[in-house]
């Protein structure tokens, strides 16, 4: 499924990412504190509350609060899973690196949300907001969705590209994700 994401939620997605950023930028984490890691992720929020609300769901999106990161991303109380956690990884990524969640992200996973719903988007490396001036809509693919069990199933790999870090992160194989047509649905 693909979400278009307008102008204006693309400029939501780049200020709560410059948000995220300023309060992360000087903690150590497994993966780099970076304007492209912190964005990138926002575009799948975004694009999961729209869907959601689009078919008539009451939402509760607390990935528009910052300061709310250890809750889910968001809350659709008609949904068959209700607390949903959204991964969003670029395009260009997305067979190497995509469904990739460390060992405490996916513990912290598996205590506040139901289920994980993996996106991606056909984005470059973002620098800077600038970088994205004459997008004037972003498509954003929710591809499938797990359940915290699965993702705690997972084999356990080192990750990372040609040139990258090696991060150690439960990767699950697309073959085992569920088809997204039946996380997103409401009662």
């Amino acid at each position: 499924m693909v979400i278009a994401l307008q102008r204006s939620e693309i400029e939501l997605s780049l200020r709560l990412g410059r948000a995220t950023l300023a309060r992360y930028i000087a903690a150590y984490g497994e993966y780099n504190n970076t304007f492209n890691s912190h964005t990138k992720g926002r575009f799948g929020e975004v694009a999961v509350h729209k869907a959601f609300s689009a078919l008539g769901a009451d939402c509760l999106p607390l990935y528009l609060d910052p300061t709310r990161d250890s809750d889910c991303d968001i809350v659709v109380q008609s949904a068959p899973f209700k607390r949903l956690e959204v991964k969003t990884w670029s395009e260009m990524h997305w067979e190497a690196l995509g469904r990739c969640v460390t060992p405490a992200q996916a513990k912290r996973i598996s205590r506040k949300a139901d289920a994980i719903i993996w996106c991606s988007a056909p984005l470059p490396i973002l620098n800077r907001e600038s970088d994205l001036d004459k997008v004037e809509t972003l498509s954003v693919t929710l591809r499938a969705y797990s359940l915290p069990a699965d993702l705690l199933a997972a084999p356990l790999l080192y990750t990372g590209e040609a040139g990258m870090r090696k991060v150690q992160n439960y990767q699950i194989d697309e073959n085992a994700l569920l088809p997204i047509g039946e996380a997103l649905r409401i009662a």
